[in-house]
């Protein structure tokens, strides 16, 4: 209507053509636009109501708790280990007690879902991720996949921490950096669980002393 009007206009002498060139381009878009939006509403007519084709399927279980003891220092392959609550405390107490002891201060973020079990920061600001395992007496250790994943990609900065001799009465403490640069973590349990062995754990890093 307004594009009608500016054209009487002009017939009238009373032309806009500043006004009537933004209408008619206006109006160009819009039938541009109406085109690709009835190209579409074709497009969806064609379209069936056919269920979809399942090409696959996958059951996805929770991944076994980590590991800080067991019965046997022989596992099976295919079973997962069990859980000591009472050395893994004890164990996370010592390595706590540790870091204090050389200057840093520890945090305890393993119930963050961080996949590692404390962050230790300096005075310098620097900045250790440490994965805490602990034997009643000593043995393989056990690393879930979460864990493995975590230590890798934070290298350098990631450490392990086994504790040994945590039911005893001088405990151990093997500090290894960049773990898995250096040990062989071996399948256990259906990707979700990797056994390192003592003679691997026990032979890297440094062991250091406890305060009583």
């Amino acid at each position: 209507t307004k594009l009608n009007e500016l054209h009487q206009g002009e017939l009238m002498g009373e032309d806009d053509a500043d006004e009537r060139h933004k209408l008619e381009q206006r109006l160009q878009l819009l039938k541009e636009r109406k085109g690709v939006r009835m190209a579409e509403l074709e497009l969806m007519l064609k379209l069936t109501a056919n269920l979809p084709e399942i090409l696959t399927s996958a059951l996805v279980l929770p991944a076994p708790v980590a590991t800080v003891e067991m019965d046997t220092d022989h596992p099976k392959k295919g079973f997962p280990m069990q859980r000591d609550d009472e050395v893994e405390h004890f164990a996370m107490n010592v390595v706590m007690r540790y870091e204090h002891s050389i200057g840093w201060t520890p945090y305890d973020v393993s119930k963050d879902g961080e996949h590692y079990d404390i962050r230790s920061e300096s005075k310098a600001s620097e900045r250790k991720y440490i994965e805490v395992k602990g034997r009643a007496q000593s043995g393989a250790v056990m690393l879930t996949g979460p864990e493995v994943d975590k230590l890798r990609q934070l290298a350098e900065r990631a450490y392990l921490y086994v504790v040994t001799f945590c039911k005893g009465e001088k405990p151990r403490l093997r500090i290894i950096q960049n773990p898995i640069s250096l040990l062989s973590p071996e399948m256990l349990y259906r990707q979700v669980q990797f056994l390192v062995e003592e003679n691997d754990w026990s032979s890297k890093g440094e062991e250091v002393g406890l305060e009583g």
